[in-house]
């Protein structure tokens, strides 16, 4: 199979939890499959550390984001009814990059890891027409709580925008 990898920090090195649980699943998918990693570093110095994953997958792109410029994404982002970490872990060269790899290439599964790479489901339109599975840790972890909350708050803002709409005015959500 060949499966595209989104996630929202680079799985290489694998020095710490938000790496290591990525980075093993992307060894042991590599064993029987065509792995293309997609992931945000945040300096050119992680970008260069990432590199090494190379022996790991087919393929790897990075997208180096400028803290500045994410914390304004952020910001941005607050009157909007999306969660301001979308800004955080948005990268518009990673996004086109992706959307050229969906477009030129034949991927049988899209795998997104982690919190904020759903942003790349709802806001990468090339993206709908391929099989994808979003994995969730374990709720009673609490190295991962704030990925729990920020799945219930989006399901909480998706039901209230049907809810909305079904009625046809707006409903505040929080």
């Amino acid at each position: 199979m060949k499966i595209l990898y989104v996630c929202h920090r680079f799985p290489y090195p694998p020095k710490r939890g938000g790496k290591i649980r990525p980075f093993n699943m992307i060894r042991h998918l590599s064993l029987q499959h065509d792995v293309t990693v997609c992931s945000l570093a945040r300096s050119p110095q992680e970008a260069e550390e990432a590199r090494g994953i190379a022996a790991y997958c087919k393929r790897f792109e990075i997208g180096v984001v400028d803290g500045w410029i994410q914390a304004l994404r952020m910001v941005a982002r607050l009157p909007t009814p999306f969660p301001s970490s979308f800004g955080y872990f948005r990268s518009t060269s990673l996004a086109r990059t992706i959307d050229r790899l969906l477009a030129t290439e034949k991927f049988d599964l899209i795998c997104f890891i982690s919190a904020e790479s759903p942003d790349l489901a709802i806001f990468h339109q090339s993206a709908k027409n391929f099989p994808a599975i979003f994995l969730r840790p374990a709720v009673n972890d609490p190295h991962h709580q704030g990925f729990v909350n920020f799945i219930l708050y989006l399901e909480n803002r998706i039901i209230n925008r049907v809810i909305a709409h079904i009625q046809g005015g707006f409903i505040y959500s929080g």
